[in-house]
């Protein structure tokens, strides 16, 4: 049976109400359409309460925003207008134009902002996204997280993916994943790990375990316990702490190693290899000695004698040309050429000769 009055109508169910004009209840009990077309299908207890708002069905809904919809769902609440709850319980939309699409217990505080499911998610600020997972907040402007568990994202259009507890705090700043992870300077980032902080602008940590990346446009690659507190600074296996700007340090040790100066690559480890298509040469504990005193080389012999002329040595002056009587210029020139090309031979044999006796020093090692 069809009651209508002022255009407003119940098409059936019992203890209905739809007293607004054009208000319109079609079944289900104790529902109550009392805004101007205001909208209920079905359901039980659901109160359209503001102009042009909708419920579809579910139980003891309320919509009180200006053409707000919920489609169903248990306790939910569109507050504001043009937002829309798809169903769920207990979820509350407070700000214009904002979407729950299911789960329980969210808030959307921000305009067109949007939860899609999990539990108890939160977002505050306009733009802001929580896709899934459980306790997890966007808070400013254009946040976004994907999932996970105890997630934060504090910075303007900051993103964190997944994991559990943790934050991207910089503007632009990231956290893919992990555990108690921090993106806390500019456009920083933290691929996944364990209690990784990148702080600085434009910083990286990859992963790994208790990593700090801490200077600007610093990265960590991984491992644990390393840190990039420079400017430009790399920071690669554990305990490598790159401190001086654009130094690279790899520490393959037990202990803490650290970079000494500026533009320094510093590598820590038991071996250090160079393979060459089938050849390979080794620096360990047997041959360092031998290839630090190669490397430092005084003039006590005659092969580094030869390997150190100075082109000044060479060089004709203006007395001795003088003295050349039937020679040109021309002539002279041609000289002087000549020994800067012996010189250049000179230096390419001198670099060969010191090879093979890296090389003939580290066999001898090997086999002893």
């Amino acid at each position: 049976m069809m009651l209508m009055v002022n255009q407003s109508s119940i098409s059936g169910g019992t203890k209905n109400i739809a007293k607004a004009t054009k208000s319109i209840v079609s079944g289900g009990s104790n529902n109550q359409a009392i805004a101007d077309k205001a909208t209920i299908s079905g359901g039980a207890n659901n109160i359209c309460s503001s102009i042009e708002c909708t419920i579809a069905g579910g139980k003891s809904n309320s919509a009180t925003g200006g053409a707000s919809v919920i489609l169903g769902g248990l306790e939910n609440t569109a507050v504001a207008r043009g937002t829309t709850v798809s169903g769920g319980s207990i979820n509350k939309v407070e700000n214009e134009y904002g979407t729950i699409s299911g789960g329980k217990k969210h808030s959307a505080q921000g305009s067109f902002g949007t939860v899609s499911g999990g539990e108890s998610n939160l977002v505050e600020n306009k733009y802001d996204t929580v896709s899934g997972g459980f306790k997890n907040n966007a808070q400013e402007l254009d946040s976004t997280v994907s999932g996970g568990r105890t997630n934060e994202a504090l910075g303007e259009q900051s993103t964190v993916s997944g994991g559990s507890k943790n934050k991207a705090i910089g503007t632009y700043s990231s956290v893919n994943g992990g555990l108690h992870c921090k993106a806390e300077g500019k456009g920083s980032a933290v691929g996944s790990g364990r209690e990784n902080t990148s702080s600085g602008i434009f910083s990286v940590v990859a992963g790994g375990k208790s990593n700090v990346a801490s200077g600007e446009n610093s990265v960590v690659m991984g491992g644990e316990g390393n840190e990039a507190s420079a400017n430009n600074a790399v920071a690669v296996g554990q305990k490598a702490i790159a401190s001086k700007n654009r130094s690279l340090v790899i520490n393959l040790s037990q202990d803490i190693t650290e970079s000494g100066k500026i533009g320094q690559f510093l590598v820590d480890s038991t071996a250090f290899s160079i393979k060459i298509g089938d050849k390979v040469a080794t620096l360990d504990r047997f041959n360092i000695d031998t290839f630090i005193k190669l490397i430092s080389i005084e003039q006590d012999s005659g092969v580094e004698a030869v390997g150190n002329i100075k082109k000044e040595d060479t060089s004709i002056s203006v007395r001795e040309r003088s003295l050349c009587g039937d020679y040109t210029n021309a002539a002279i020139i041609e000289y002087e050429k000549t020994i800067e090309d012996l010189q250049d031979q000179i230096d390419v044999q001198f670099e060969k000769i010191v090879e093979m006796r890296l090389l003939v020093e580290s066999f001898l090692k090997t086999k002893n």
